[in-house]
């Protein structure tokens, strides 16, 4: 069961990459994490230390996604090469990896998030309830802040 989960939260992670708004400036060093994950590997294969490092590195994406930490371009794209070369290539997962059709998805979540903030905004409650409702039935959570809202899938798809 943890490991179910822990898989979950990569998936989710890694499939959330695509949604960071990429900042000006970095506001966390992930060459740390970066560079402690794969000195773990090296080191007589601790995987341990390099899990460690690796779900750092999906506190940070969640974060980045959230707005509460921000990443440059280049460090998004650390990040993705990171979690290529970890997950797939060194430890061997195979879960979907982003698609048209996933971008596509994305993209149309939210756009109907954004007729569900704006339908709030003109207290059509009754709509905004409907989307966030008809959204949760197909494993899409919405969680309002308050800069709006963020969103992810409550299973993997």
């Amino acid at each position: 069961m943890a490991a179910e989960k822990g898989l979950e939260r990569l998936t989710n992670a890694y499939n959330s990459i695509s949604r960071i708004k990429p900042a000006d400036k970095s506001s966390v060093d992930i060459n740390t994490f970066i560079e402690n994950a794969f000195d773990a590997i090296s080191d007589d294969f601790n995987t341990p230390i390099a899990l460690s490092n690796i779900f750092e590195i999906v506190r940070i994406i969640n974060s980045a996604v959230d707005n509460k930490e921000f990443l440059n371009l280049t460090d998004i794209e650390k990040v993705t090469k990171f979690l290529n070369d970890f997950l797939f290539d060194i430890f061997g997962l195979k879960f979907e990896q982003k698609s048209a059709n996933n971008q596509i998805t994305n993209e149309l979540i939210e756009m109907l998030l954004q007729l569900r903030l704006k339908a709030k905004q003109n207290k059509d409650f009754a709509t905004s309830d409907f989307i966030r409702d008809e959204l949760k039935k197909l494993g899409v959570e919405v969680k309002d802040t308050k800069d709006g809202f963020v969103w992810d899938f409550k299973k993997i798809i």
